[in-house]
């Protein structure tokens, strides 16, 4: 497993790595569900959420954090 960058030019670097292996691709049938996805530092934290939603309607389903 890869250890996480100590530092800002460390990251910017892995993520110049990172970014040259993502595909972005056509889907072949319509999502049912999407979500939303967000992150939030706080000092050595990280709290991450997640809602879903039914598509194409959007409405909600569950969230979770």
């Amino acid at each position: 497993m890869r250890e996480w960058p100590k530092d800002l030019k460390r990251a910017k670097r892995l993520q110049e790595i990172l970014r040259k292996k993502v595909k972005i691709i056509p889907l072949k049938k319509h999502p049912q569900y999407i979500t939303g996805v967000d992150a939030a530092f706080l000092n050595n934290n990280v709290i991450g959420v997640a809602c879903l939603y039914k598509y194409p309607e959007i409405s909600f389903i569950e969230e979770t954090h």
